[in-house]
């Protein structure tokens, strides 16, 4: 597949979700909280359920319980959906 073919595949994704997603929606994501450079391996961080409280054509934003607030690309949570076949929690 070419690769103009894979990034029109990537683009009409990305454009679904965003019109699937609204404020208010609730979505579950896995936080990577850090690097251990000794260790050459990734720290894995902790499954956080946020709020969807702002949208933009490449950024979703979301607050969590605890208040704080976080941007995910839409690109990072079609991957993590194609990689665990579902995207974690989204409802």
């Amino acid at each position: 597949m070419a690769m103009k073919d894979k990034e029109f595949l990537m683009n009409d994704k990305i454009k679904k979700m965003i019109k699937k997603t609204k404020i208010g929606d609730h979505i579950t994501v896995r936080t990577i909280k850090g690097l251990d450079m000794d260790a050459k391996s990734f720290v894995v961080g902790c499954v956080r359920r946020g709020e969807v409280i702002g949208k933009t054509p490449k950024f979703v934003i979301l607050r969590y319980q605890s208040g704080i607030t976080e941007s995910f690309l839409w690109a990072d949570l079609i991957l993590n959906k194609e990689a665990k076949g579902e995207l974690l929690g989204y409802k």
